[in-house]
């Protein structure tokens, strides 16, 4: 099931001009290297989802200054047994953020590889499948403070200020242009 999930969205992304498509490539033969695709079966390399809340009235992101990262991120969280990476974001939401998904729009958006550079993490690689959550207005989230120093609602400067890790503001700037924020 999470063999066809991952490989199902791979497949919406593969003839996208704003996919890179060698890192492209790389998740596809990552997918197919018959190697455990969760933390729980593959400790140090695995797939994991972020998602990124977007109030479209307000033109705002949501992101959290993550405690492990030590970066402004996007909410996010790993893939369990027996999940799909879309029910893992409707897993996370409310883990994360204390907010049921209900009628939002979560939409798949992009991929990026996360190479985990803490000595102590036993996560060595995220294969990172990211998700857009749309709102209309800007929920107050109560952000989980064992996950998140802080966390809150940005315009696009701000956002762009924040996020200093690559690959997640080279996400974050797609997101901008493609939604006009």
């Amino acid at each position: 099931m999470l063999f066809e999930s991952i490989k199902e969205e791979l497949l919406k992304l593969k003839n996208q001009a704003v996919i890179d498509q060698a890192i492209w490539q790389q998740f596809w033969d990552r997918l197919h290297n018959n190697e455990g695709l969760i933390r729980a079966d593959n400790m140090p390399d695995h797939f994991s989802t972020f998602f990124l809340p977007l109030s479209m009235n307000h033109k705002l992101l949501y992101l959290g200054h993550h405690i492990k990262a030590q970066a402004w991120i996007p909410p996010g969280g790993h893939i369990e047994p027996g999940e799909t990476p879309q029910e893992t974001v409707r897993r996370e939401f409310p883990e994360e953020l204390d907010y049921t998904l209900d009628a939002e729009e979560t939409r798949f958006f992009d991929i990026t590889i996360t190479r985990i550079e803490r000595p102590k993490s036993p996560c060595k690689t995220h294969w990172d499948l990211w998700y857009l959550v749309k709102f209309n207005n800007s929920p107050e989230f109560k952000f989980d403070k064992r996950e998140f120093y802080q966390a809150g609602w940005f315009d696009k400067e701000k956002a762009l200020e924040l996020v200093r890790i690559v690959h997640c503001r080279r996400v974050v700037e797609r997101v901008i242009g493609e939604f006009n924020l």
